[in-house]
Parts: C-alpha cells; sequence; structure tokens
C-alpha cells in the first residue's frame, strides 16, 4: 500500500499538542475501561514509519471487523476532536444554524408552523450574525413555503422576496470580494520573485474597489481593505498600505467582544508588516502590546510564541538592539525543534535570513556561515525563493569577507565554480537584474585580481555602482548590507 493513504497522511500531519489532546478526548469519550477500537487503530498507525495495512489487520481489536470501517471512525473522530481544539465563534454558530435547518423540514411535514416560524426568526438572526448569505437563502426558501401555508399571504410574500432579492446581491457581492482577494493573493502568495504587476492592476480596477463605494456587509469592507493593502504593498506606496491596514485594525476595534482572537491578531500583524516595510517602527511597540494582551493567558504556547519573538525580532533589528536581538535569538534556538512542527517553510527561512544578517552586521561571521548553511541546503520549497536567491548571491560576499578575516575556507572550495552557479541559478529564476549582475561581474574580478590593489580598486568601483543603483534597488534583499559593507571598505580605503 502507498503512502497516498489519506488517514495515515491525516495522522502524520499532526502536531505532538493535537496527538495529546486526540488521546484524552478518546479517553473522556469512551465509557469503558478498555480504551476504544479507533484509539488503538490510532497509535499503531502513529507509530507506522511506512503505511503497512497488513499490520493492521493484526490488531487484536480489529480482527474479524471491517477495516474500512475502523479506520472511516477514527478519521471521524479526528476531525471532531480537532473541532473541539479549534473553536471558532463564526464556525460554531455555523454549526447552529445547519443544526436548524435539519429541524426545519420535520417540523413543516409535522405542520409545526408555529415553531418553525420561531426557528426560522432564529437562524435568520444568527445567518445575518455571521454574513452566511448561503444559508440565509435556505432560511428564505422555507419561510415563503410556511408563508404559502397562511392565509395572509401577499405582504409578507412580498416581503421576504425583497429580503430574498437583497440577500442575494449581499451574496454575489461577498462572492466577488472573496474571488478578488483569491486572485490577487495567488499573485503574490509564497513571497513570488516575479509578481505579475499587470494582472494586478487589472483587478483592481473593479466596481467592488472603487474608493466611493458602499460596503453591503461587514466582511465585504475587511475584503476591500485586504486587497487594497496588498495592492500598494506590491506598488510600494506604504502610506496607503498604511492606511488600510490601519482600516482593519479599527474594524476589529469596533467590537473586540465579537471577533475571532485569530482575526484580529492577523489584523494587528498584516499592520505591523507593512510598519516594517514603511520603516515606521515608532508604532511596534502598541501594537506587540496588544497581540501580547490577546494571548496574555498562554504567552507560552508555541505558536503564541513564534507570533510575538518574530514581530520583536523585527523591531529590535531595526532598532539596532544588539542585546535585545541576541535574547530573542537564544529563545528562538532553544524551541527550534517544537517551533519548526508549527511553522511554515516560509517562516523557518525569514527566521534564518534575519540571524544570519544581525550576525554579519555585528561581524560574528561562524555565525553567519552557520546561518546560511541552513538556508543553502534547506528542503525544496516553494515558499520564500527571494530569500534562497537573495542567500545563493549573498554568499558570494560573505566568503570573500569570510577568507580576507583569516578563516580557512574548505579545501575544495570553488568560488568561481560558485558565482557561475549563482549566475546560472538567479538566470533561470528570472532574477539576474542590474544589482545581482553588478554583484558577480564585481565577485568575478575579484577572484581573478592579481593582486590587493586590483582588489581594491574593484571594491571602489563597486560601491560607486550600488551608489548608482539604491534607489531603484533598496527594498531589493541584501541590497543595503552589500552596500554598507562595500561603503564601509571604501571609506577605509579612502582613509
Amino acid at each position: 500500500m502507498s503512502q497516498n493513504d489519506l488517514l495515515f497522511q491525516l495522522i502524520k500531519s499532526l502536531k505532538s499538542d493535537e496527538k495529546d489532546f486526540f488521546n484524552k478526548f478518546a479517553y473522556l469519550h469512551n465509557r469503558k475501561e478498555e480504551r476504544p477500537d479507533y484509539q488503538q487503530l490510532f497509535e499503531v498507525l502513529e507509530a507506522q514509519e511506512v503505511y503497512d495495512e497488513n499490520a493492521l489487520g493484526k490488531i487484536p481489536c480489529l480482527k474479524g471487523k471491517s477495516l474500512s470501517g475502523k479506520k472511516g471512525e477514527l478519521k471521524k473522530k479526528i476531525l471532531e476532536a480537532l473541532a473541539i481544539m479549534y473553536p471558532r465563534k463564526k464556525e460554531e454558530v455555523e454549526l447552529k444554524l445547519k443544526q436548524m435547518l435539519i429541524y426545519i423540514p420535520v417540523l413543516f411535514k409535522h405542520q409545526q408552523y408555529e415553531v418553525m416560524r420561531r426557528q426560522i426568526n432564529s437562524a435568520k438572526k444568527k445567518a445575518n450574525q455571521v454574513e452566511n448569505f448561503h444559508l440565509l437563502l435556505e432560511l428564505l426558501q422555507w419561510e415563503k413555503k410556511l408563508t404559502w401555508k397562511q392565509t395572509e399571504k401577499k405582504n409578507k410574500m412580498e416581503r421576504i422576496m425583497e429580503e430574498e432579492n437583497s440577500c442575494m446581491q449581499k451574496l454575489q457581492k461577498q462572492l466577488t470580494y472573496q474571488n478578488l482577494k483569491i486572485q490577487i493573493k495567488t499573485l503574490v502568495r509564497k513571497k513570488a520573485v516575479d509578481i505579475d504587476v499587470e494582472a494586478i492592476e487589472k483587478i483592481v480596477e473593479s466596481e467592488l474597489l472603487k474608493e466611493d463605494i458602499t460596503f453591503l456587509s461587514k466582511g465585504d469592507e475587511k475584503n476591500y481593505h485586504q486587497i487594497k493593502a496588498i495592492y500598494h504593498r506590491v506598488n510600494k506606496d506604504f502610506k496607503n498600505a498604511l492606511k488600510h491596514v490601519e482600516a482593519l485594525v479599527n474594524i476589529c476595534e469596533k467590537d473586540l467582544r465579537k471577533v475571532e482572537k485569530g482575526e484580529y491578531k492577523q489584523a494587528l500583524c498584516e499592520y505591523l508588516v507593512v510598519c516594517d516595510a514603511a520603516q515606521d517602527f515608532d508604532k511596534f511597540p502598541i501594537a506587540l502590546q496588544k497581540i501580547e494582551k490577546i494571548y496574555q493567558d498562554k504567552i507560552d504556547d508555541i505558536r503564541t510564541f513564534n507570533t510575538v519573538n518574530f514581530l520583536r525580532l523585527r523591531y529590535y533589528l531595526n532598532k539596532k538592539n544588539r542585546k535585545a536581538v541576541e535574547n530573542i535569538i537564544e529563545r528562538v534556538e532553544a524551541r527550534w525543534k517544537e517551533l519548526c512542527e508549527v511553522i511554515h517553510d516560509g517562516r523557518q527561512l525569514a527566521y534564518c535570513f534575519n540571524f544570519m544578517m544581525f550576525y554579519w552586521e555585528t561581524q560574528q561571521y561562524k555565525a553567519v556561515k552557520s546561518w546560511l548553511l541552513r538556508i543553502l541546503t534547506y528542503e525544496k520549497t516553494k515558499r520564500r525563493q527571494d530569500i534562497l536567491l537573495a542567500s545563493r548571491l549573498f554568499q558570494l560576499i560573505f566568503y570573500y569577507e569570510y577568507r580576507k578575516q583569516g578563516h580557512q575556507l574548505p579545501k575544495d572550495f570553488d568560488w568561481e565554480n560558485k558565482i557561475e552557479t549563482t549566475r546560472k541559478t538567479l538566470k533561470n529564476n528570472n532574477q539576474l537584474h542590474e544589482f545581482q549582475d553588478t554583484i558577480i561581474q564585481a565577485c568575478r574580478q575579484i577572484n581573478r585580481a592579481k593582486n590587493a590593489k586590483e582588489e581594491t580598486t574593484i571594491i571602489q568601483k563597486l560601491h560607486k555602482s550600488l551608489k548608482k543603483i539604491t534607489e531603484k534597488h533598496e527594498q531589493t534583499l541584501c541590497f543595503n548590507e552589500i552596500l554598507t559593507w562595500s561603503g564601509t571598505l571604501y571609506a577605509f580605503i579612502k582613509s
């Protein structure tokens, strides 16, 4: 049997805290002394490195029973446990709505019209509350059927049909906003190195993204600001991007009791990402305090730990607070294995890159090498290609400086080969632009220089070339660090 068994994949995707919760869930939902069959099946599958269906047939409690039936039961129990572990107000309300919709046909069949009317009114209120217009339309259909059974139909039926038309308009707008957001996020997702700006421009031409638009729901308003924030970030218009992420935070803060913690945290995180890009770090402390307050009851939870420490890292790096950065690196390294279980590849690479750049600026070259190698030997991922490609370019400058500082390079180290490999990799990924080509040509010339004087001349030319293209490339990863490095050498040479 292949590794494509869906239940096996589901179990292998669970984090350690999720497995612990499932086992507690199984214990609490079993009245017998012995563990239920599905829990024993879970334990066997969880222990398997490679899926082995033959071994499952040997489990004593499963002998003579349908394996596919037991696997189905286990899958259902895992999903039930996860739904309880990660409760969401909106999803809880929608679940209650669906339960109410199950009862309505039964009430209609047994002619319990007054109870049915109350049920529909209560469900409609909940559907509007969570802006679930799909279910609201279904409720209105049942309300029409109920009204048809009553003596006085005309006025009530007209009101329902008006409500139905309004609901369909809201649903249409909701779906359009959601699709526009999906389209723009698809174009910029995973930190793509080449973003189709022209395609994004076409998306924002939509009538629903005009400045004076009237919103039919709070969800539409949120999607509008998210789309506009992404658009302005792509165009490096951080002033307008900041305006829209601030609007998202304000929407949440109007009534925090009705907002999911995760949604509010996400709005604050998006706000700080834009503040970071806009180099507006004075706004960080207050927003960070708000995030910490959201999760004050579980500040040591690994997911909260990740959010708070990554944002603190960005803040302290830009405030040049060396001691604070070193403390964060120490804390993150101590929980690195645990952290990697809950954060995606892109965030892992972002940590590595930020640590590497910090050690580069503080001239701790052995630490730079350690984090650089982590990035360059990273398993294949589609996330954060910008970091992977920038690190390939950065290694050329790093190994030159590493050797210059008296550190020993491996005997088989071939700098010329690294330069050419880097050039090909960048070219194949459409990232061999003016900045990258300038660095590669300079490194090639340095490697072929006959003496220190020639090297000095090349570095002087490199710094002058980088100064000329600063405005065009200052947002490119590694540009400022390499410019600062060449500037320091240039100043030293001049003196």
